[in-house]
Formats: C-alpha cells, structure tokens, sequence
C-alpha cells in the first residue's frame, strides 16, 4: 500500500477508537481560536480608534502651529516696518555720514548690525574767532534696538543744545553737562534708571586757511587712538572710568 496507505489506516484507526474525543477537542480547540481571534480583531479595532484619535490631535495641533505661525509671520512684519520707519527717522536727526566726510575724508564709519541702535556718532561745527571748531564724537548708549535708539536721540539733542545755546566749548565741559542733564531729564537723582552712555569726543581747532592746528580730547570710557605718520604703534588717550550719566540714587524729595 505505500506510506500513504500506511498513515491512512492509521488515522482511521485512530477516528475508530477516539474518534468523539479528538472531534471534541478539536471543537474546543476552534472555539479557543475564535475567541482569540475576537480578541484580536477587537484589538486591532482598538489600535485603529487610537491612531485615529492621534491623527487628529496632531492634526489640530498641526493647524493651531500653523495659525500661531501666520500670527508670529504677520506680527513680524509689522513691527520690521516699524522699526524701519524708526531707522528713518533717527537717521533724519543725526549726523549725516556724507557730513562726517567733509571733514575727514579719509574716515571711515562701522555700522551696529541692528536696524536702530544706540551707537551714532555726533558731529558739530561752528565759526569761532576767525576761524571755526569741529566736535566729533563717536557715542554707545546703553540698550539695544528700540532703547537705545531713543537714547541716541536724546542724546543728540543735548549736545546739540550745549554747544549751540549753551556755548560750551570745552570737551570735558561738555560730557560733564551731557551727564548731568541727562540725569536730570531720566530722574535717575530718585529712580532705579541708570541709563547712560559711553563715548569718545574730540575738539578740533582750525584756522582760517582751513588748517587743523589743535586737536583736545575727553572722553567717558572710550579712549582716543593716535596715529601719526612714521609712527610705528598708536599712541593711547585714556578716558574717564565713568560713563556719561548713570548717576547714584538718592532720596527724593
């Protein structure tokens, strides 16, 4: 009969004396399959309500990004405007660059990486006994962008008013006013505000042939740097250890 014929009277051997019993178990043994299988199948279904569930928080979540985005993108480019509006107009109020080289032809002027900042540079020239006087100054307010900015128009002003109406001519005489009248214009005599500045300023003398004749220096914190020709190092003016304004707290009355 072969092995085939073999295993066959083999398996009706085994269906003829156990035959109930192993169509029985085989009975448990699906019911058992069937229930694991529900238990899959709900599972699985389970697993399938979850993701759903995940999707569309981070859908929403997704989306509210997104809007928060446009908001920030909006905002940003309004405020952009504004403070290039702003550049526009302290540039309209301070020293003009092309005026700066009038003088100092051979000059040069670095420019602070923000939009509107609180370092300028401050120039003045006035007729004075036959001849005329140029106050150069390179100013660092305290602060960034926005703070600083108002800083240097303030700033600006004042040393504007010292030597125009005031007439002060004199470098250290001029910081030492600066200082003051900006402390007394922020109230820092009764107030937590301490904002200041600090800076380099030179007086030049020239006479009336155009020729510079005599340079004096003040500063607060910034030193001047002097170069002569044939010289080999720069010569080092210090300055003050205080800046400009700044000043001490004091019981206000």
């Amino acid at each position: 009969q072969g092995t085939l014929g073999v295993v066959h009277d083999l398996v009706d051997d085994f269906l003829a004396t156990r035959g109930g019993q192993a169509v029985h178990e085989l009975r448990v043994r699906i019911r058992e399959v069937h229930h694991v299988h529900g238990h899959l199948v709900g599972g699985i279904e389970d697993v399938h309500v979850v993701l759903a569930d995940v999707e569309a928080e981070v859908q929403q979540r997704t989306q509210e990004i997104n809007d928060a985005l446009t908001i920030i993108k909006s905002k940003n480019i309004a405020i952009r405007g504004s403070i290039t509006y702003a550049q526009t107009i302290q540039a309209a109020l301070l020293t003009k660059e092309t005026d700066f080289y009038k003088y100092f032809e051979t000059s040069f002027v670095y420019h602070p990486k923000d939009i509107i900042s609180g370092d300028f540079f401050w120039l003045k020239v006035i007729e004075h006994d036959g001849g005329s006087i140029i106050f150069a100054s390179v100013i660092d307010c305290t602060g960034h962008g926005v703070p600083g900015a108002f800083m240097s128009i303030i700033a600006n002003a004042v040393l504007n008013e010292i030597v125009d109406t005031i007439r002060i001519y004199d470098p250290a005489a001029i910081l030492s006013e600066l200082s003051f009248k900006i402390a007394t214009m922020l109230a820092q005599d009764c107030s937590d505000n301490k904002d200041g500045m600090d800076m380099a300023l030179c007086r030049f003398d020239i006479d009336g042939n155009g020729n510079y004749h005599s340079l004096t220096f003040s500063g607060a914190k910034n030193p001047l740097y002097i170069w002569r020709q044939g010289d080999t190092e720069y010569q080092i003016i210090k300055a003050d250890r205080k800046s400009v304004s700044g000043g001490i707290r004091s019981q206000c009355t």
